[in-house]
């Protein structure tokens, strides 16, 4: 267990700011990166956590007053309390990843995606919720997001199957078929022959 003075043994009744800073702090110099689990992937989460950090530590982004991040912190854990219960709770991790990114100004416009590049805008929408998706304005953005946002459903469909999934694929579903045709001949002789 983490033993910190200022704060609480219980981790979900740490007062973190956007769950990184400690609010009570007298100074943001300690960000905790990925320490509550996200209801979503924690890498994805930690990625902007760290992003967002980086630009507090080097004065790009001023957090608030104490009482501010306070007030921020409890209308959070208030949600947190009335989605999940008192008990144990998931940070929802697309919607601080989102705050983080507009903070940050990484947020993609989809009005402007819609102007400048509708089928990347249709990807952005539609499609699953990447990092990558924060790499294409702002600071720090790459060149090749694009093309990941573009073939992200490729990129899940890969891991889903797997390398040579479509051989396998093909096995499991003739196997699933003789399987289902045994049992349908088994319901069927015991219904007409019993």
């Amino acid at each position: 267990m983490l033993c910190w003075h200022f704060s609480p043994d219980d981790i979900y009744k740490r007062d973190l700011y956007k769950y990184v800073f400690p609010a009570r702090l007298p100074h943001a110099t300690l960000a905790c990166i990925g320490l509550i689990p996200p209801a979503s992937g924690l890498i994805p989460i930690a990625e902007q956590q760290s992003r967002w950090s980086l630009r507090v530590f080097k004065g790009y982004i001023t957090l608030p007053s104490k009482t501010k991040m306070l007030e921020d912190i409890f209308q959070k854990d208030k949600e947190q309390v009335e989605r999940y219960g008192s008990g144990r709770r998931l940070i929802p991790g697309v919607v601080l990843s989102d705050e983080l990114a507009e903070e940050m100004g990484c947020y993609p416009s989809l009005k402007r995606l819609f102007l400048t590049d509708p089928k990347l805008a249709i990807k952005v929408f539609f499609g699953p919720i990447t990092p990558f998706t924060y790499r294409l304005f702002g600071p720090h953005s790459w060149p090749g997001a694009r093309d990941a946002v573009m073939n992200s459903w490729e990129a899940c469909k890969t891991g889903i199957e797997g390398r040579g999934g479509k051989q396998r694929l093909k096995r499991a579903n003739t196997w699933l078929f003789m399987y289902s045709f045994t049992v349908i001949l088994a319901v069927l002789y015991f219904m007409f022959l019993n």
